[in-house]
Formats: C-alpha cells, sequence, structure tokens
C-alpha cells in the first residue's frame, strides 16, 4: 500500500508478542523503507515523530470486512446448532464494528448495529478491527454493495423479530460501552 504525506493513517504499535494497539498519525514523510508519521498526542501533547513499516500503517476511514465467524460450542447457546458462520462488518472511522450481519450455514442470519446492539443472541462486536491484507488483519474486504445487500437481506429474516424480542439495551445501555468511552 503507498502513503502520502498528509494521508491520515492508524500505526498498528506492538505493545507485546500478541497486542497491538492503534494510534491515530499522519503521515509525514517517505522513506525507501520506511514512513515518517506524526502520532497524536494525549490531550495537548505535541504529535510525536515516529519512522515505521509501511505494514504497521492503516489507512484512516471506513470499509467492509467478510471474515470466518467463531465456532460455537456451548451447548446452552441457541446458536450452536446453527453450523459455522461468515461475519460480515462495516468498519467506522476509528476502527470499530459499526454494523455486522452474522451468516450461519443453516440460512439463520443475525445483525447488529450501534441501536441494536445487545440481544439473547449476541452482540456487536467489540474489538477494533485491522484492515484485510494489513498483517494480521483477518478476512476479505468486500464493497459496501456486497455489505448492504446482505445487511437488508439479514433485517428482512425470521431471526430479525426474535432478536428485536430479546434486546437487551435497556438493561446494557442504549450504546455500547466501548464507542462511548473513545472520548
Amino acid at each position: 500500500m503507498s502513503f502520502r504525506p498528509g494521508d491520515c493513517v492508524f500505526w498498528w504499535k506492538r505493545v507485546s508478542a500478541r497486542v497491538e494497539v492503534p494510534f491515530r498519525a499522519t503521515v509525514v514523510g517517505i522513506g525507501r523503507k520506511l514512513v515518517t508519521i506524526a502520532v497524536e498526542g494525549a490531550d495537548e501533547a505535541p504529535p510525536q515523530h515516529r519512522r515505521v513499516r509501511p505494514d504497521r500503517l492503516q489507512p484512516a476511514g471506513g470499509h467492509f470486512v467478510r471474515a470466518r465467524g467463531p465456532v460455537v460450542r456451548s451447548p446452552f447457546d441457541p446458536r450452536v446448532a446453527w453450523g459455522p458462520c461468515s461475519v460480515f462488518f462495516e468498519i467506522g472511522e476509528e476502527l470499530w464494528p459499526v454494523r455486522q450481519v452474522e451468516v450461519f450455514e443453516n440460512g439463520e442470519m443475525l445483525s447488529y448495529d450501534c441501536a441494536h446492539w445487545v440481544d439473547g443472541f449476541g452482540m456487536l462486536y467489540c474489538c477494533r478491527r485491522r484492515r484485510p491484507g494489513a498483517s494480521g488483519g483477518p478476512g476479505d474486504e468486500i464493497g459496501a454493495e456486497e455489505f448492504e445487500r446482505v445487511w437488508a437481506t439479514a433485517r428482512r429474516s425470521a431471526t430479525w423479530p426474535r432478536q428485536v424480542a430479546t434486546a437487551q439495551m435497556e438493561q446494557a445501555g442504549p450504546t455500547p460501552v466501548w464507542m462511548v468511552a473513545q472520548g
């Protein structure tokens, strides 16, 4: 992926062998092997310049992803009989999923967004997502049209009224806590 000075990006900083944390930054310069970025500081702190590998950067902005879903193993979970699933995400500006659809092998579909984010079947994923193709980025990037088609189908599915009937936003809060805590 090529970057230009002035591009807004996320720098995925490795903080341990298995943990990476995204920091918003601006591309300042391009070298043969490294990209110089200005990492936004906390509060009023001035940006810090860092030289990083391009594969540690991801363009800022929303995108759409199709990925393999988690395997449900609990015998008490109604989804266990539905089989494996694919998960479709709309990833927002801050890298959080803002809409998601789970499509199961048996045809069942679950859908979540910031207004209906938790119910008796599951919830909107609460982890920031890397862009596919980036180092460690799961899934495949898809077009907005494909996502919108899957989203519309899920909202017309027989499962959607059951999701609405088991909504838990009244107990858990009207907005996902990880989105409120962004600041």
